[in-house]
């Protein structure tokens, strides 16, 4: 779920700058370092989930939704709704 809801927000933010509707906080090269940042952190959680692991996914994952807000292609809804999914993940 949260690998696919990554994928949503990414399509979303490829949409933006093949549309040419990128705003000041809309900059595809952050966006692009951050969802590399993302993906790797994701990858490395699902393969051993332990603290250190959900802690870096947690904060890349909190790190690309901040860079993705403000997008005028991403729907503000799914950016809450992840924020708040990463506020909820508890690393033990």
């Amino acid at each position: 779920m949260k690998k696919l809801l990554s994928l949503l927000l990414l399509v979303g933010v490829i949409s933006c700058e093949k549309e040419g509707n990128l705003t000041s906080t809309c900059n595809i090269v952050d966006l692009s370092i951050a969802a590399g940042t993302l993906s790797d952190a994701a990858n490395a959680y699902s393969v051993s989930q332990s603290k250190e692991n959900c802690e870096l996914y947690r904060t890349a994952l909190t790190n690309y939704l901040n860079k993705v807000d403000g997008c005028p292609q991403v729907n503000a809804a799914d950016i809450a709704a992840a924020k708040k999914e990463a506020d909820e993940l508890i690393c033990k």
